[in-house]
């Protein structure tokens, strides 16, 4: 489990430069001076953590047995009121995300030398990647039961307000994985004759090693040893009471300078406490140099973080290159790199379907070794999401260099 690094969030703001404003008839300039005497401001939030992304501070892998169960509907999933196809994973709220909660809460045993599975030789997780370090993958759900302890009741789940009909269907629970929230094991709703995963759900989960044909030892780095580089980020659209709230998370894992633009029109952003706004060639407003200090163990660090609020949306750079020496110690720490996260907010004149939509027409992550990256550029293994607490519809990205 990842060692736990203290959070600093911090806000800055530029200085006040209103005589910039005087005399211009620009359209956009005039809505944005409008929005802010109306709506007024909020300031731009950043903070810097050695937690992966979305880790809760008081959550171990190595000792929480706490296990939330979620079925497929996708795969020949039938019940008594039809064929299910609106969402890949229930349960799931009204927003699309997903539940955890005592209904499909269930346990697993940690230590495999006390399953089945240590009779066959396997008694360590396999490890695919940071973003899922342990896991049991299983086509017939066989392996993954020796692990599962205790399940959740089935028969009491609603789907469409009608509950399963467990004497047609059953549940193949095909992989076991600890990943950013927690244990999660998973499965796919299907007939009761069927008694492995779809060909389909096996192709999209065919990069790992079925448990059943080839047990995979974990991979353990060694000391000192060359780790692969990658970016990994996630950005949110929040639920905010107040306003409309974006919530971009990176994940360093590389040595390189990143950049996020979320393509939001400028006059709806809102403007920082002291905002500075300016026309010109060099068309912006509202910069924010932040600069915080955070520690890895028992080093301090200080990494450059800048915030454009642009005419056509708003440009985050992070100076990852600089983090050489942070990202060594928290790999050597941790087994893994560090997360930025920054909480950008709109005016709530904007409805949330169009802040989604906006959204939507994000471009992966930009990375470069040297220099602030721009459009396009791309140096880096780069994966991640763009989603919404209020749409299911989400946007996934994978790029390789």
């Amino acid at each position: 489990m990842l060692g736990i690094a203290a959070m600093l969030s911090l806000t800055t703001a530029c200085s006040s430069d209103d005589d910039n404003l005087k005399g211009s008839t620009d359209s956009f300039l005039t809505a944005l001076k409008g929005n802010v005497e109306k709506y007024g401001t909020h300031n731009t939030e950043a903070k810097v953590s050695t937690r992966a992304m979305g880790y809760e501070e008081d959550y171990n892998a190595e000792t929480q047995t706490t296990a939330y169960f979620f079925i497929r509907l996708d795969g020949e999933a039938i019940t008594d009121h039809g064929v299910v196809s609106s969402a890949y994973y229930y349960p799931q709220d009204s927003y699309g995300a997903s539940i955890f909660d005592t209904m499909n809460e269930g346990k697993i045993e940690l230590d495999l030398t006390k399953t089945p599975l240590a009779a066959k030789g396997i008694t360590e997780w396999n490890h695919w990647s940071e973003h899922v370090p342990q896991y049991i993958y299983s086509s017939d759900g066989t392996a993954t039961s020796a692990v599962i302890t205790e399940y959740p009741d089935l028969s009491q789940w609603e789907i469409n307000g009608k509950k399963i009909d467990t004497d047609k269907y059953h549940v193949i629970w095909y992989i076991v994985k600890y990943q950013y929230d927690g244990w999660h094991v998973d499965g796919i709703l299907t007939p009761k004759e069927q008694t492995e995963i779809p060909e389909e759900v096996k192709a999209e989960e065919g990069a790992m090693e079925d448990i059943t044909d080839i047990p995979v030892a974990p991979i353990v780095p060694e000391e000192g040893a060359a780790q692969k580089g990658e970016v990994e980020f996630d950005i949110h659209q929040q639920v905010h009471e107040a306003w409309n709230e974006i919530k971009t998370s990176i994940h360093l894992r590389d040595t390189v300078n990143v950049r996020v633009f979320l393509p939001i029109p400028g006059e709806y952003i809102a403007a920082a406490d002291d905002f500075d706004i300016r026309a010109g060639v060099d068309y912006k407003y509202l910069t924010e140099v932040l600069n915080p200090t955070f520690n890895v163990g028992d080093e301090e660090y200080t990494v450059q973080i800048v915030i454009n609020h642009k005419e056509d949306g708003i440009e985050i750079l992070i100076e990852g290159s600089t983090c050489a020496e942070a990202l060594k110690k928290a790999r050597e720490l941790y087994d893994d790199g560090i997360t930025f996260e920054i909480n950008s907010y709109i005016y709530n004149i904007v409805d949330n379907a169009t802040v989604w939509e906006w959204l939507k027409k994000t471009e992966c992550v930009q990375t470069r070794f040297e220099g602030w990256p721009a459009s396009g550029d791309h140096c880096t293994l780069t994966y991640g999401q763009v989603t919404s607490a209020f749409y299911a519809d989400g946007i996934d990205y994978y790029k390789e260099p």
